[in-house]
């Protein structure tokens, strides 16, 4: 997969990972994280232009109890996307518990609603700066909807998945055993 080269630094972190970012230069913030996990202290540390949270829990599928992510929580991102000028963006943390999934989905969905790469391209950048990651295909499925891209994001997210299971089996051996093997079928 080829790299994108951003106009701007792209991290991508779980919530382990976060103090060691306070000096980094990191500009702006967006936080996925379970509806009850406090907000990381680490984030306090940084001078931050913004921030967005969302609060829900790593789903792809609805569960009795727990928040999955639903289509007004990606409608958020992309407003937040919408209201950064890639220019003024120095560098972009999006972090989750894990930094696999929902930070993973997060960060494309920004990268390509601020139009600064394709699809594909998004995907190539995530990938870049996080190593195994498996993007939530609730999130990107509600993003193409919400905008309209005929399924560009979970169309290029598909090698994504594939990749992970070939390159990191140890990791997604798991995954394979749960709703998530729905994310390796063809549509």
């Amino acid at each position: 997969m080829p790299m994108t080269q951003l106009p701007f630094d792209l991290s991508i972190a779980g919530l382990d990972e976060l103090a060691g970012l306070h000096n980094r230069g990191i500009s702006h913030a967006v936080s996925l994280i379970d509806p009850d996990e406090p907000d990381p202290p680490a984030l306090d540390r940084m001078a931050l232009a913004s921030r967005m949270t969302l609060r829900l829990h790593d789903l792809i599928d609805e569960r009795a109890g727990l928040r999955a992510p639903d289509r007004e929580d990606v409608r958020h991102l992309i407003a937040h996307a919408d209201a950064l000028a890639p220019h003024q963006v120095r560098h972009l943390l999006v972090h989750c518990h894990m930094g696999r999934s929902r930070s993973t989905a997060a960060a494309a969905i920004l990268l390509y609603r601020m139009q600064v790469t394709d699809a594909a391209g998004a995907f190539a950048a995530v990938a870049a700066v996080r190593d195994p990651i498996w993007p939530n295909s609730r999130m990107l499925r509600f993003a193409d909807e919400i905008l309209d891209t005929g399924g560009a994001l979970i169309e290029a997210v598909k090698p994504v998945y594939h990749r992970m299971v070939e390159t990191h089996p140890e990791w997604t051996g798991l995954l394979k055993h749960t709703e998530r093997a729905r994310d390796l079928e063809a549509d």
